[in-house]
């Protein structure tokens, strides 16, 4: 299954257009069901090196980066599970997915 379907390359807004915002739009959600790493992606774009994208990676760490599809294509978890795109996410503002976050610990 594709991870960046065409739709979400069209919604997605440009590397650098939400910097600074304090809460910044979420558009995507890609995880690996097996370690619980999730991807939540604020802004994508083509460039020479593929498709990029910078938003909130929750894995060894947890840290605003950017992170490319074809990183995402090739990750797998310990038992060989692969990228999955959250085809149930509805975009939100960060502060909302944060407080999940926040209440569920």
């Amino acid at each position: 299954m594709r991870l960046l379907s065409q739709e979400l390359r069209q919604s997605l807004p440009s590397l650098g257009s939400q910097r600074g915002m304090a809460d910044p739009m979420v558009h995507a959600k890609f995880w690996i069901p097996d370690i619980n790493w999730i991807w939540y992606v604020i802004e994508g774009q083509m460039s020479r090196q593929g498709y990029t994208f910078y938003g909130y990676v929750i894995g060894l760490d947890e840290e605003w980066e950017g992170f490319s599809l074809s990183e995402l294509e090739v990750v797998r978890g310990p038992n060989g599970q692969r990228v999955h795109s959250d085809h149930n996410f509805t975009a939100e503002f960060w502060s909302k997915i944060r407080s999940r976050m926040t209440n569920s610990l």
